[in-house]
């Protein structure tokens, strides 16, 4: 039925049934927004149909609502058609597996002879019929039973199958450790979060603090220069007052016509004036002044570090651990100074025989200088600081305590934690020539990281797990020409 009139029901343009169907002068019909976006495309002035190229001047057509009806009504016919044929063609899917489990268990043929199944040719690894046996394209093969080719080609297939087994259970292993790295990854990244807001939520409070008593030290100093401004303006209101009342006096006796009430009062309110101006204080004969009480702008307007970082210092500050150098874990040609805070080379002479009576190393038995700290940890968290040459080739971090005696860089793998003077360099190029190194050590947690205490920058982190003492560690290759510095910073 609605084959019968769709053609009727189409626009020509859109090639659909009719939406909102609008008729021009000639007779076409179209939807309204195809004719309109038509014309639109067309140029200015020289509008017309698509069908007839009639111009159409103005642009007018006529909607027909009863032919929108019937566009609308077939639409939904269609539609419901097609919601029918998706439940058949469901219905059908369903149907299938059942069709191909029967025609699974149905007897197989031969499509040379048309018989059944019984053999395996070996040769060519496929299944016969008893009329293949002795045909030309078998000549001189071997045969055997379905069940012995079937139970052959199982054991080839199984066997072919054990590296598949073998990559799926890698895989799965694999993506089981992976899933619990990104796991581990997400824990951690929520710890450092709640680390980091944990932090900042204290550096905002000790600031919200130092905010509120600065406000409040300037509200006293307000209210304290209020006080005495007020109690002044008080004294000039009162001083004022009592001046207007005698100009009100004298007036009133100017004012008087008879001279005999004039004289016989002028007498005593000069009096009055003179002993007022015997009273009144030197200077403050015509006003008392005006006092001006002004707010320190030193206090609540200046550098940023003295109105908030110098009294927020102890939450910046960062202990620094006290550290000393220990001279028996010294290399022979380290000195350290009395008080166990620096590290430098002995005398030149003493050097130069020494480089000249030791062995050439090779490069795997590189010979280096060591020293450690005197305490070594075992817990807690840890943080000191160490100042030296951004020159020298150094390298500064911690070692366990079985590193201890060790003077070659073979020795020391997997025993040390550090940082070197290359990335210092990297990280700032154009540095000072002395550069002050930060080492953080969290035992339980397996961290160690440094900082450039400079500007606080981050150099490097590295993860461990300690079974052992860590102690501070020092090291310079023995080759490099520049004397060693290594000094402890105490604060």
């Amino acid at each position: 039925m609605v084959e019968a009139f769709q053609q009727d029901l189409t626009c020509s343009i859109c090639l659909d049934l009719f939406v909102e169907p609008v008729v021009l002068r000639c007779g076409h019909w179209f939807c309204r927004k195809c004719i309109t976006s038509c014309w639109v495309t067309q140029e200015r002035g020289a509008s017309f149909c698509p069908a007839c190229r009639a111009p159409c001047p103005y642009r007018e057509f006529q909607p027909n609502r009863l032919l929108g009806n019937l566009a609308k009504r077939a639409r939904e016919i269609q539609e419901a058609a097609s919601r029918d044929a998706a439940k058949e063609n469901a219905k059908a899917e369903e149907k299938e597996p059942e069709k191909a489990r029967e025609g699974g268990q149905r007897r197989q043929c031969c499509e040379v002879h048309g018989d059944d199944l019984l053999l395996f040719c070996t040769t060519d690894e496929t299944c016969i019929c008893s009329q293949c046996v002795n045909s030309a394209l078998h000549t001189g093969h071997s045969f055997s039973s379905l069940k012995d080719g079937a139970e052959t080609y199982k054991q080839k297939l199984s066997k072919a199958l054990e590296p598949l087994e073998s990559r799926v259970k890698e895989l799965t292993d694999c993506e089981k450790g992976q899933k619990e790295e990104i796991r581990s990854l997400k824990d951690s990244a929520a710890s450092l979060r709640t680390n980091i807001e944990g932090k900042f939520c204290e550096l905002h409070q000790a600031l919200r603090n130092r905010k509120a008593a600065m406000l409040t030290e300037l509200d006293n100093d307000e209210k304290v220069a209020h006080k005495d401004m007020d109690s002044h303006l008080q004294q000039i209101q009162e001083s004022l007052r009592a001046a207007k009342e005698m100009l009100h006096q004298g007036k009133t006796c100017m004012a008087r016509n008879n001279p005999c009430s004039f004289l016989v009062g002028i007498r005593p309110f000069l009096g009055l004036l003179r002993s007022q101006k015997e009273t009144t204080p030197k200077g403050d004969e015509n006003h008392l002044g005006v006092l001006c009480c002004q707010l320190s702008p030193g206090k609540f307007k200046g550098p940023a570090q003295h109105l908030a970082y110098r009294p927020l210092y102890p939450v910046f500050a960062q202990e620094l651990e006290s550290i000393q150098l220990d001279p028996k874990t010294a290399h022979p040609e380290l000195i350290i100074n009395d008080n166990g805070t620096s590290v430098c080379r002995k005398p030149r002479v003493t050097h130069i025989y020494y480089m000249q009576n030791k062995k050439e190393p090779n490069s795997e038995t590189k010979d280096v200088w060591t020293v450690l700290g005197t305490t070594g940890f075992i817990s807690g968290k840890h943080y000191w600081e160490i100042e030296t040459r951004t020159q020298n080739q150094w390298f500064i971090g911690v070692s366990l305590e079985s590193a201890r005696g060790k003077k070659c860089l073979e020795d020391l793998k997997h025993k040390i934690w550090g940082v070197h003077q290359k990335i210092m360099k990297e990280t700032s190029p154009d540095g000072p020539p002395r550069c002050r190194i930060g080492v953080y050590l969290a035992y339980e947690e397996g961290q160690v990281s440094f900082y450039n205490a400079s500007d606080g920058s981050h150099l490097r982190s590295q993860r461990a797990s300690f079974k052992e003492k860590v102690y501070p560690f020092f090291c310079h290759p023995a080759d490099d020409a520049l004397s060693p510095f290594f000094r402890i910073c105490q604060k």
